[in-house]
């Protein structure tokens, strides 16, 4: 599920940079017991978050952003899910945290659709001279600033 030294060492010896992890289906045999397909569930869940996380911590990546939130979404769905074989003073804690991460998250998708949808195209639609680094506020003061 999660990349090792090994995978990471061959995918930068072959130049391939990182791309956010994606859902993938999580295969499960008719005869997994109910346990058996949480933890299945829950390391797909979780391999997911931490990719991306780790992408995030190299590079800003927004889709790295949304896919860890997916991953998130899909963990504390498998969560409520499985409540019933879950201790429940262990599941609490989980889900709290697991909400806290994922309205951190949150914010910062929030963020980077801000910049998206509306700062870059009021960059992209202001005066060069307006954006042009170094000019003075005398020189702001006819473009309307």
């Amino acid at each position: 599920m999660f990349e090792s030294k090994a995978e990471r060492g061959w995918r930068l010896a072959d130049g391939i940079s990182r791309c956010p992890r994606r859902a993938v289906a999580t295969p499960l045999s008719s005869d997994a017991t109910t346990a058996v397909a949480f933890r299945r569930i829950a390391m797909a869940c979780l391999a997911q978050v931490s990719a991306n996380a780790e992408l995030l911590r190299v590079v800003r990546r927004p889709e790295a952003v949304h896919q860890m939130r997916v991953g998130l979404r899909r963990l504390r769905a498998a969560v409520g899910v499985f409540k019933p074989l879950l201790a429940e003073t262990g599941r609490e804690g989980i889900e709290t945290e697991l909400k806290w991460l994922a309205h951190e998250a949150d914010a910062a998708r929030d963020l980077d659709v801000f910049i998206r949808d509306i700062f870059h195209p009021t960059a992209q639609a202001a005066p060069a001279r307006a954006r042009a680094p170094g000019a003075s506020s005398a020189d702001r003061a006819g473009t309307g600033l």
